[in-house]
């Protein structure tokens, strides 16, 4: 059962979102039973109880508030996700303003509000990755907890369940997943059975504001090449412009990730990082690409003289979004990456393609 605060907080926000809504006068009316008055003595009223209430009766903190501060009710998400879409009600009536300007300010509000409710009700997670390499070598590696990263592979796919309550508290997000890698038979997306490699585990993200993720893996033996051992997992990432950013034309696109691993069978150390930087084109808050420039590279310790491998380059992302409704911000993408890539030490370089699905 929630407790008693969180319960308050709960109340405290819907009262503070539904007095703040465009419809103010109609509000205060059907909550207080006064007589509707004009707009600025509805709102000075409105203002002046909030204030009196403890509530604060700024507008933009109260957005705050929803789309940052939803802690005290992580226990219950279901009313977290009321709040939001409350929000949203409030947020949705065109404004009456006609600057482009504060157009979109009501889009990127309803952007992270929609974001913050499938945060909230999401449970299950699948990803699929598969690359090609016109030379030999190294697949190009996908950033993120789905990426083999330590594990060299061309191919992967992955299912991951947020159990309900536990799953999503503050930005802290708890799940645990079954994957399997592969590689593929030289020039061609065929999978090489023998590289196949299969992995249950569980990971966590400990922090609100930064993308760290902390895991531990089983790594179960398939193919003839593949090994059984545990896997501990350090992964963190930095982005600026990755996600859509509504009615903008174009922006800045920065990426760093970094993943650490420590095999226990056999006493193995990897580490995988990449850096990218180019810059965003948006078509319709749908279509997204973005040419950049690559660095990336493995290394490993012990055995590392046919593993270690560095690269620089330059590409292409072209990434389509999908599976948005009115309350629910985009749950799926597909993306292509296209990269010329200039090899070093056991990466032949060369032209590289990867297309990954997540939803």
């Amino acid at each position: 059962m929630p407790n008693r605060e969180a319960i308050d907080h709960v109340l405290g926000l819907l009262l503070t979102s539904l007095l703040a809504s465009s419809n103010g006068a109609y509000a205060q009316d059907r909550l207080l039973g006064g007589e509707t008055q004009s707009p600025r003595e509805s709102q000075a009223e409105i203002d002046r109880m909030i204030v009196e209430s403890g509530w604060i009766s700024d507008r933009q903190r109260r957005r705050d508030i929803l789309t940052n501060d939803i802690s005290p009710v992580s226990a219950s998400p279901t009313r977290a996700q009321k709040v939001q879409e409350l929000a949203i009600d409030d947020v949705a009536p065109a404004p009456t303003e006609t600057a482009d300007d504060v157009q979109r300010r009501q889009e990127e509000e309803l952007h992270q509000l929609r974001r913050e409710v499938t945060k909230l009700e999401n449970q299950f997670d699948f990803s699929l990755y598969q690359s090609y390499r016109a030379k030999s070598g190294p697949g190009p590696a996908v950033p993120g907890a789905l990426s083999g990263g330590v594990i060299p592979s061309q191919g992967g796919a992955e299912v991951a369940f947020t159990p309900p309550k536990i799953g999503f508290r503050d930005e802290r997000i708890f799940q645990v997943y079954g994957r399997v890698l592969w590689s593929n038979d030289p020039n061609s997306i065929s999978i090489d059975g023998d590289t196949l490699q299969g992995g249950v585990g569980a990971r966590y993200k400990p922090l609100r504001e930064q993308s760290l993720w902390l895991s531990v893996e089983r790594l179960i033996k398939v193919g003839d090449l593949a090994q059984n051992s545990w896997l501990a997992r350090v992964m963190y990432g930095w982005q600026d412009g990755y996600d859509v950013k509504p009615l903008r034309d174009s922006w800045n696109y920065t990426l760093f990730y970094g993943d650490a691993g420590y095999f226990f069978n056999g006493d193995v150390f990897a580490f995988y990082g990449e850096a990218r930087q180019g810059w965003t084109f948006n078509f319709g808050d749908r279509v997204l690409l973005t040419p950049h420039v690559i660095v990336d590279g493995r290394a490993q310790t012990p055995n590392g003289d046919t593993t270690n491998y560095a690269e620089v380059g330059a590409g292409v992302s072209l990434r389509y979004l999908f599976r948005e409704s009115f309350y629910r911000g985009t749950a799926g993408s597909f993306e292509t990456l296209v990269y010329w890539k200039k090899g070093f030490e056991n990466s032949p370089g060369g032209f590289a393609v990867t297309a990954v699905l997540l939803f």
